[in-house]
């Protein structure tokens, strides 16, 4: 299912009067939540995320970084962060646009 699909059915179906949605409707939420979750800052007291994923990692006073951490240390590809420089939040990246064929990217 698309994103687009998942919006189309959520926009048609009124949860109001439907006591036990279909499996359609119960995949579109999961995936409508998936993207919100995408795109707030998650504070690293909260959780950390997935080993070596690369992420945006905001230090006070700072603009973001892409970073990663190694289980131990907050890294960016050109330096490992000292311990006073621990980021307070990170999101993930947002997905590479990908249009109709590889040749539009």
């Amino acid at each position: 299912m698309s994103k687009e699909e998942a919006i189309e059915i959520l926009n048609q179906y009124d949860v109001n009067f439907e006591p036990c949605p279909p499996e359609d409707v119960v995949v579109a939420i999961d995936m409508a939540i998936e993207a919100l979750e995408s795109t707030r800052w998650i504070p690293v007291s909260e959780r950390l995320p997935k080993q070596d994923k690369y992420v945006f990692v905001y230090l006070f006073g700072d603009n973001p970084y892409i970073a990663w951490h190694d289980g131990i240390d907050w890294c960016t590809d050109e330096f490992v962060l000292d311990t006073d420089e621990e980021p307070l939040e990170w999101m993930s990246l947002p997905k590479r646009y990908r249009g109709e064929s590889d040749d539009e990217v």
